[in-house]
């Protein structure tokens, strides 16, 4: 691959697709009426309690919602979708799309969460929504919700019961499923609001469109052996676009199954999303890294060997930065469960792409490459001679590529998020706009047709970040806002373009300082951080970590937050600023990121609430109003 060739991809067809969800869905309830659709495990008392659906069902319910939404809407309206999860919740996104009306499903917040209510509020106001469909559980949340932000007088209606034919709502009736009409949809027509959980900015609509959903969908089951009619099994909420997107709606435009559990189900017992993959021979299942990590925590291997993952041909990991050494683990715990190493697929995605852009392949182990962290500084990606340990079938001829040996080098291994699915993907400058070669780090490029048609209502910023040409006039291609590296015709994300740190002109990824830190000391294990700077004697770096306070006495938490900042700042080659927090404390974005200049807000507003703390007199003096601070005489001195 030449130096500024694109990393291209090509989705698997099969000789004709449906343009939409709504076409596919009515498409498989005439072939396959009564193969079940939609299934939902609860465990109220520890045993599985099983709700399903089929095709024939599915279809009816939501002509029923989509013909009621269509004598109150026009196409095109905003609906807020407030339930909880459950076989209702997926059916109400259905009958929207089936309505031509345009759904959107933040997460309700909790009543003491008075910031996510306000940014709630702000999405419904920026939507303009025409109603709300919630179930009878959380409609006096979602009332409330509504009548705080001056938005009392839109209609909330309940759709419990709509999965039953002939069963009413607790509220209006709803409409005969006879008395729907398809809706007028385009490619290019809004399929659904997905507001972005603002990792670096304040949340914004991103308009999906029926057409990047089909294209999409394509894609994420081109990742296997391109069947349709895969089971499909998961756990992830339906505000997360991996679980909407890639757990709901791409399994329904496949003619395949989807297997749902609760989230709070899986925190309690994450071996029951295991235990599900087995039972219903599924082939795909999504998760973030941190679910990985928590089932090699809670599943030890002799659980883990009890199990049958033999089914599984694709597990999309994604949606936060991805650790070589949890996918290592996971792999290796769950080998005897029958998990192909072929199986666990890193991906690259965001909500502007609809999901997916990029995913290892088909057959194929992921690679990881081990680079030196000096290298990323300046911006280079530079293999180091012990690249890629899991040697694959093709790592012979990839070592021609020379990778540098360097005794002094601080490697750090990367997990590549394979090729592109599908779409175009590219390197580019930020600054000047010029096109990158392999080896170089700068802004991630994306071009094809999964890209959503931009933010809703705000076409500065969807010029800005949906219409950006590179500095030879190609165009038009999505800013992501994240870098990265292309080796091999991979990609390899590196951080935000609006996180990198330069202190004392020396550039510094967050997340390299994170995973280092997360190593630290056993009560850090598994729990989050956070990296940032702030004014001090110039900029200072701080780094606050998430940790269980039951594990170490109170007594040690200042002397813990000192060694931690002396280690972490020898790894740096820099002073380091540290704020212990109890678990639970680091802002993340509802697909898992960790929100970095949010938590750099909270810290500089005196919000966070340490434990312990080991700061510089100079960001002490700046940003504590109590000198003494939580961090007692400790916490006055410099970090080492």
């Amino acid at each position: 691959m030449t130096a500024d060739v694109l990393a291209t991809g090509a989705v698997d067809e099969d000789g004709g697709h449906d343009a939409t969800v709504v076409d596919a869905v009515r498409r498989h309830a005439a072939e396959f009426p009564h193969r079940t659709a939609l299934r939902w495990v609860a465990f109220p008392g520890g045993d599985p309690v099983v709700t399903e659906v089929d095709y024939a069902g599915l279809d009816r319910a939501a002509r029923r919602l989509g013909a009621w939404l269509q004598a109150r809407c026009a196409p095109g309206d905003r609906v807020l979708l407030a339930h909880g999860e459950g076989l209702d919740a997926a059916v109400a996104y259905l009958g929207c799309l089936y309505a031509g009306v345009a759904p959107l499903h933040p997460a309700l917040p909790r009543r003491s969460r008075v910031p996510q209510s306000a940014g709630l509020v702000a999405a419904l106001r920026d939507a303009d929504v025409a109603l709300v469909l919630t179930d009878g559980a959380r409609r006096q949340r979602a009332v409330e919700v509504l009548a705080e932000g001056g938005l009392g007088h839109l209609p909330c209606v309940v759709t419990d019961g709509v999965v039953v034919d002939g069963m009413p709502a607790d509220g209006p009736a709803l409409a005969d499923h006879r008395a729907w009409t398809p809706p007028p949809l385009r490619p290019d027509s809004p399929a659904f609001l997905q507001y972005t959980s603002g990792s670096t900015d304040d949340p914004k609509g991103v308009t999906v469109t029926h057409g990047g959903l089909a294209h999409n969908a394509r894609s994420i089951i081109g990742l296997a052996r391109g069947h349709r009619g895969e089971t499909f099994c998961g756990w992830l909420p339906l505000h997360h676009d991996m679980g909407l997107v890639g757990q709901l709606l791409t399994p329904l435009y496949g003619g395949g199954t989807t297997v749902m559990m609760a989230p709070t189900d899986f925190v309690r017992h994450p071996v029951r999303w295991l235990e599900l993959i087995g039972r219903y021979g599924a082939g795909y299942t999504a998760a973030p890294n941190f679910a990985l990590d928590l089932c090699c925590l809670r599943v030890d291997a002799g659980r883990a060997a009890t199990l049958d993952l033999s089914s599984l041909l694709v597990l999309l990991a994604g949606a936060e930065p991805l650790d070589a050494a949890t996918l290592a683990r996971f792999t290796e715990r769950f080998a005897p469960a029958g998990l192909r190493p072929d199986a666990v697929k890193p991906a690259y995605g965001l909500a502007e792409s609809t999901l997916m852009v990029t995913a290892t392949p088909r057959a194929r182990a992921y690679r990881t490459a081990t680079v030196d962290a000096r290298g990323l500084q300046r911006h280079r990606f530079e293999p180091l001679a012990d690249a890629d340990p899991r040697a694959d079938a093709d790592a012979d001829a990839r070592a021609d590529a020379g990778p540098r040996a360097d005794a002094d080098a601080v490697p750090v291994t990367l997990v590549s998020c394979g090729p592109a699915q599908g779409m175009r993907v590219a390197v580019v400058d930020p600054q000047t706009r010029r096109l990158l070669p392999e080896g170089q780090v700068g802004e991630v490029w994306v071009a094809g047709p999964s890209l959503a048609a931009g933010y809703w209502r705000r076409p500065d910023v969807t010029r800005e970040t949906f219409r950006a040409v590179t500095a030879d006039g190609d165009g038009p291609w999505l800013r992501t806002g994240d870098l990265g590296a292309l080796h091999d015709a991979e990609l390899y994300v590196t951080g935000r373009l609006k996180e990198v740190l330069v202190v004392h002109g020396r550039t510094l990824y967050p997340y390299d300082a994170e995973r280092s830190l997360a190593a630290l000391h056993p009560s850090f294990d598994g729990l989050g951080s956070a990296v940032f700077s702030v004014p001090g004697r110039g900029e200072e770096v701080v780094a606050v970590q998430e940790l269980r306070p039951a594990a170490v006495d109170r007594d040690e938490l200042p002397g813990l937050a000192r060694a931690v900042a002396e280690e972490l700042g020898r790894g740096l080659g820099l002073a380091v600023n540290v704020v212990l927090v109890a678990a639970g404390s680091i802002r993340r974005t509802t697909s898992g990121k960790v929100q970095r200049l949010a938590m750099r807000e909270d810290f500089v507003a005196g919000r966070l609430r340490p434990v312990g703390e080991h700061l510089s007199a100079a960001v002490r003096e700046r940003h504590r109003r109590d000198p003494g601070g939580p961090g007692g005489a400790d916490g006055t001195e410099d970090p080492a």
